[in-house]
């Protein structure tokens, strides 16, 4: 399974082809809607919360800045946007005018973008939020957006309803990961949410929340990790040395960095752009 770095790690993938880089991010994002284009007026998620208690329940608070990524249909979204100041986020074009249309007035900022790009810089946000984000699952790059959520001031809370045991104990795994690779913190909250949904009305479910919480030594290494990504995936060769000169760090820092980014990436070597190859076989000779 190939990871999406960026969007210029799509374009150098497609090179080979002779694909203009530009042109190759449009298309990946027509296929995504394609599978996903919506046909129909009545699509929901899993549950609509409409339990009043909601915000102290999943552990927010009224006027956080969240960010809500793999958006889907926004039943959640909306609920959260309530109270705090929300900005809703999905890949798929498609999802996100529906999302829009139906939640006219409701939830007031809608960003197309994918979730493993974004927050971009540190402490604009408290918490990446999403509810049930499978589609990130299933194309391994879940674990990004869960790096880049280190960047905020508190973290990130993904939230399953009793309806995705698998999916949820996958994603606490993968969480449970990023927190040992960035000294984070984990916690998972089961409570009951008034909801609705195409079975039931206005019943008290079993959810769960999963926290991912960041601290100033986490968010520190999760930005030299990202950012060295991004340098990475855009020159074709760079060492320990020019990479230290250009981030003003030391070469101790981008080895840790690098050790970080193989223990982040060492599931999804299919993906992983040779320059990143090339560092990783280098910082094994100097720690043998």
């Amino acid at each position: 399974m190939r990871v999406n770095f960026s969007r210029k790690d799509i374009s150098r993938t497609n090179a080979r082809a002779k694909v203009n880089g530009g042109r190759a991010y449009k298309e990946q994002l027509k296929k995504i809607n394609a599978r996903w284009e919506i046909k129909k007026t009545h699509h929901t998620q899993s549950t609509t919360p409409i339990d009043p208690k909601l915000l102290n329940k999943i552990g927010l608070e009224k006027k956080d800045k969240v960010l809500y990524f793999a958006g889907c249909y926004g039943d959640w979204a909306k609920a959260i946007s309530h109270q705090t100041e929300l900005v809703y986020t999905d890949a798929t074009k498609s999802v996100l005018e529906y999302a829009k249309t139906r939640n006219k007035g409701k939830i007031k900022r809608f960003k197309l973008i994918t979730a493993e790009l974004v927050p971009q810089r540190p402490m604009i946000y408290d918490w990446s939020v999403s509810y049930e984000p499978i589609p990130l699952l299933r194309t391994n790059t879940l674990k990004f957006s869960l790096t880049r959520s280190l960047l905020n001031k508190k973290g990130a809370k993904l939230i399953y309803s009793f309806l995705y045991e698998a999916e949820k104990k996958e994603t606490l795994s993968q969480i449970e990961r990023i927190a040992r690779i960035y000294s984070a913190e984990v916690e998972l909250k089961k409570t009951f949410v008034e909801t609705n949904s195409k079975r039931w009305q206005k019943t008290p479910v079993p959810i769960s929340t999963i926290t991912l919480k960041t601290n100033p030594r986490a968010r520190k290494k999760a930005f030299i990790d990202l950012r060295i990504l991004n340098a990475i995936d855009k020159e074709s060769s760079m060492t320990i040395a020019q990479i230290a000169k250009k981030f003003k760090i030391s070469k101790l820092e981008v080895i840790n960095s690098i050790k970080r980014i193989e223990a982040l990436t060492e599931e999804t070597q299919k993906g992983i752009p040779l320059t990143l190859i090339k560092l990783i076989d280098q910082v094994k000779k100097i720690v043998r």
